[in-house]
Protein backbone atom coordinates (compact mmCIF):
# COMPACT_ATOMS: atom_id res chain seq x y z
CA UNK A 1 0.00 0.00 0.00
CA UNK A 2 1.41 3.43 -0.84
CA UNK A 3 1.81 5.70 2.12
CA UNK A 4 0.73 10.02 1.54
CA UNK A 5 1.83 12.55 3.35
CA UNK A 6 -0.47 15.73 2.94
CA UNK A 7 1.63 19.19 3.07
CA UNK A 8 -0.98 21.78 3.33
CA UNK A 9 -1.58 25.43 4.90
CA UNK A 10 -3.99 25.15 7.98
CA UNK A 11 -6.12 27.53 5.58
CA UNK A 12 -6.44 25.07 2.98
CA UNK A 13 -7.83 22.05 5.53
CA UNK A 14 -11.39 21.73 4.22
CA UNK A 15 -9.52 21.36 0.79
CA UNK A 16 -6.92 18.44 2.96
CA UNK A 17 -9.58 17.00 4.01
CA UNK A 18 -11.23 16.64 1.00
CA UNK A 19 -7.99 14.86 -0.78
CA UNK A 20 -7.38 12.78 2.08
CA UNK A 21 -10.90 11.04 2.07
CA UNK A 22 -10.49 10.37 -1.57
CA UNK A 23 -7.13 9.24 -1.25
CA UNK A 24 -8.26 6.44 2.06
CA UNK A 25 -11.58 5.71 -0.45
CA UNK A 26 -8.79 4.54 -3.19
CA UNK A 27 -7.02 2.22 -0.38
CA UNK A 28 -4.34 4.80 0.11
CA UNK A 29 -2.40 4.96 3.53
CA UNK A 30 -2.99 8.51 4.43
CA UNK A 31 -0.93 11.16 7.05
CA UNK A 32 -1.84 14.36 7.42
CA UNK A 33 -1.23 17.15 10.56
CA UNK A 34 -4.25 17.22 12.31
CA UNK A 35 -3.50 19.74 15.15
CA UNK A 36 -5.79 22.70 14.97
CA UNK A 37 -3.18 25.38 15.85
CA UNK A 38 0.75 24.48 14.66
CA UNK A 39 3.03 25.92 17.27
CA UNK A 40 6.32 24.56 15.90
CA UNK A 41 7.46 21.93 13.48
CA UNK A 42 8.12 19.10 15.37
CA UNK A 43 9.40 15.43 15.11
CA UNK A 44 6.52 13.71 15.10
CA UNK A 45 5.61 15.93 12.35
CA UNK A 46 9.36 15.32 10.02
CA UNK A 47 9.07 11.63 11.32
CA UNK A 48 5.63 10.94 9.76
CA UNK A 49 6.92 12.35 6.45
CA UNK A 50 10.41 10.30 6.26
CA UNK A 51 8.54 7.21 6.90
CA UNK A 52 5.84 7.80 4.05
CA UNK A 53 6.26 7.15 0.26
CA UNK A 54 4.50 9.91 -1.49
CA UNK A 55 3.77 13.73 -0.73
CA UNK A 56 0.56 15.79 -1.96
CA UNK A 57 1.86 19.06 -1.65
CA UNK A 58 -1.29 21.02 -1.69
CA UNK A 59 0.39 24.86 -2.46
CA UNK A 60 -1.51 28.29 -2.52
CA UNK A 61 -0.95 31.96 -1.50
CA UNK A 62 -1.52 30.49 2.14
CA UNK A 63 0.92 27.66 1.78
CA UNK A 64 3.25 30.01 0.12
CA UNK A 65 3.67 32.19 3.11
CA UNK A 66 3.46 28.69 5.33
CA UNK A 67 6.88 28.14 7.45
CA UNK A 68 5.82 24.68 7.82
CA UNK A 69 4.71 24.06 4.42
CA UNK A 70 8.46 25.35 3.60
CA UNK A 71 9.66 22.80 6.13
CA UNK A 72 8.05 19.69 4.34
CA UNK A 73 8.47 20.48 1.22
CA UNK A 74 12.44 20.87 1.80
CA UNK A 75 12.57 17.79 3.92
CA UNK A 76 10.41 15.81 1.12
CA UNK A 77 12.97 16.37 -1.62
CA UNK A 78 16.09 16.92 0.48
CA UNK A 79 15.13 12.62 1.23
CA UNK A 80 14.12 12.13 -2.48
CA UNK A 81 10.50 11.59 -1.74
CA UNK A 82 8.73 11.84 -4.84
CA UNK A 83 6.64 15.41 -4.46
CA UNK A 84 3.12 15.92 -6.13
CA UNK A 85 2.35 18.80 -6.59
CA UNK A 86 -1.16 20.20 -6.73
CA UNK A 87 -1.20 23.83 -7.46
CA UNK A 88 -4.50 26.14 -6.26
CA UNK A 89 -3.38 29.75 -6.38
CA UNK A 90 0.18 31.69 -6.19
CA UNK A 91 1.41 29.39 -9.03
CA UNK A 92 4.26 32.38 -9.12
CA UNK A 93 5.11 32.18 -6.01
CA UNK A 94 6.50 28.64 -6.70
CA UNK A 95 10.08 28.45 -5.21
CA UNK A 96 12.67 27.41 -7.64
CA UNK A 97 13.73 23.86 -6.33
CA UNK A 98 9.72 23.31 -7.04
CA UNK A 99 9.33 24.54 -10.36
CA UNK A 100 10.28 22.12 -12.55
CA UNK A 101 7.74 19.76 -11.43
CA UNK A 102 5.09 18.53 -13.06
CA UNK A 103 2.07 20.35 -11.34
CA UNK A 104 -1.83 19.46 -11.69
CA UNK A 105 -3.34 22.98 -11.80
CA UNK A 106 -6.76 23.51 -9.88
CA UNK A 107 -8.18 26.19 -11.82
CA UNK A 108 -11.91 25.89 -10.76
CA UNK A 109 -11.85 28.23 -7.48
CA UNK A 110 -9.79 25.22 -5.82
CA UNK A 111 -12.11 22.79 -6.89
CA UNK A 112 -11.06 19.48 -5.91
CA UNK A 113 -13.37 17.47 -7.96
CA UNK A 114 -13.86 13.54 -8.96
CA UNK A 115 -11.82 14.19 -11.94
CA UNK A 116 -8.59 16.32 -10.36
CA UNK A 117 -8.43 13.45 -7.80
CA UNK A 118 -8.40 11.03 -10.55
CA UNK A 119 -5.45 12.79 -12.12
CA UNK A 120 -3.91 13.25 -8.29
CA UNK A 121 -4.23 9.53 -8.05
CA UNK A 122 -2.77 8.88 -11.41
CA UNK A 123 -0.03 11.05 -10.66
CA UNK A 124 0.52 8.95 -7.25
CA UNK A 125 0.72 5.93 -8.94
CA UNK A 126 2.93 6.86 -12.14
CA UNK A 127 5.25 8.68 -9.83
CA UNK A 128 5.71 6.04 -7.05
CA UNK A 129 7.23 3.86 -9.95
CA UNK A 130 9.81 6.31 -11.03
CA UNK A 131 13.10 7.02 -9.35
CA UNK A 132 13.08 10.60 -8.50
CA UNK A 133 16.18 12.50 -8.94
CA UNK A 134 16.56 15.90 -7.20
CA UNK A 135 18.96 18.46 -9.10
CA UNK A 136 20.60 19.55 -5.55
CA UNK A 137 22.75 22.15 -7.37
CA UNK A 138 20.13 24.64 -7.08
CA UNK A 139 20.83 26.87 -4.34
CA UNK A 140 20.21 30.03 -3.67
CA UNK A 141 21.77 33.13 -4.97
CA UNK A 142 25.09 34.14 -3.18
CA UNK A 143 25.35 30.64 -1.74
CA UNK A 144 28.92 28.98 -2.05
CA UNK A 145 29.43 25.78 -0.80
CA UNK A 146 33.44 24.50 -1.74
CA UNK A 147 32.31 21.21 -2.25
CA UNK A 148 30.48 19.14 -4.77
CA UNK A 149 27.47 17.11 -4.25
CA UNK A 150 28.13 12.92 -4.32
CA UNK A 151 26.23 12.24 -6.97
CA UNK A 152 26.38 8.10 -5.15
CA UNK A 153 25.11 9.71 -1.58
CA UNK A 154 22.40 7.44 -0.89
CA UNK A 155 20.75 6.82 3.15
CA UNK A 156 21.31 8.48 6.25
CA UNK A 157 18.24 9.98 5.98
CA UNK A 158 17.35 10.01 9.99
CA UNK A 159 20.50 12.11 10.33
CA UNK A 160 19.62 14.27 7.76
CA UNK A 161 16.44 15.02 9.25
CA UNK A 162 17.99 15.03 12.84
CA UNK A 163 20.43 17.72 11.61
CA UNK A 164 17.84 19.80 10.41
CA UNK A 165 15.86 19.11 13.16
CA UNK A 166 18.42 20.55 15.09
CA UNK A 167 19.25 23.77 13.57
CA UNK A 168 15.60 24.50 13.50
CA UNK A 169 14.69 24.11 17.03
CA UNK A 170 17.26 26.92 18.44
CA UNK A 171 18.02 29.79 16.42
CA UNK A 172 19.75 32.44 17.80
CA UNK A 173 18.70 35.95 17.88
CA UNK A 174 21.50 36.27 14.75
CA UNK A 175 19.31 33.87 13.06
CA UNK A 176 21.79 30.80 13.35
CA UNK A 177 21.91 27.98 15.36
CA UNK A 178 25.91 25.82 16.05
CA UNK A 179 25.59 22.12 15.25
CA UNK A 180 28.53 19.59 15.62
CA UNK A 181 29.08 16.19 13.84
CA UNK A 182 30.99 14.25 16.45
CA UNK A 183 32.45 10.71 15.21
CA UNK A 184 35.98 9.40 14.62
CA UNK A 185 38.28 9.66 11.28
CA UNK A 186 36.65 8.25 7.55
CA UNK A 187 32.81 7.80 9.06
CA UNK A 188 31.63 10.72 6.73
CA UNK A 189 31.04 13.35 8.59
CA UNK A 190 32.23 16.38 6.05
CA UNK A 191 30.09 14.68 3.11
CA UNK A 192 26.73 14.55 5.47
CA UNK A 193 27.56 18.27 6.22
CA UNK A 194 28.08 18.75 2.72
CA UNK A 195 24.99 17.09 1.65
CA UNK A 196 23.19 18.35 4.07
CA UNK A 197 23.79 22.09 2.77
CA UNK A 198 22.87 21.38 -0.34
CA UNK A 199 19.87 19.80 -0.12
CA UNK A 200 18.53 22.02 2.91
CA UNK A 201 20.03 24.97 1.80
CA UNK A 202 16.49 26.89 0.74
CA UNK A 203 15.66 26.36 4.34
CA UNK A 204 17.33 29.76 5.56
Amino acid sequence: MTSIFISYSSNDVKIAESIEEYLEHDGFDVWRDKSEIRSDWSKEIAGALSQKDVIVLLWSEDSSNSQWVKNEWITARALGKPINLVVMTALEKLPVPLRNLDAIVVKNNNNINPDIMQQIIKKIKDTKATNIEYDYKILPPNRDIPYDPNSDFTGRSIELLDLYLEVLSDLSKLNYSKVGLVGIGGVGKTQLAVEFAYRFGYAI
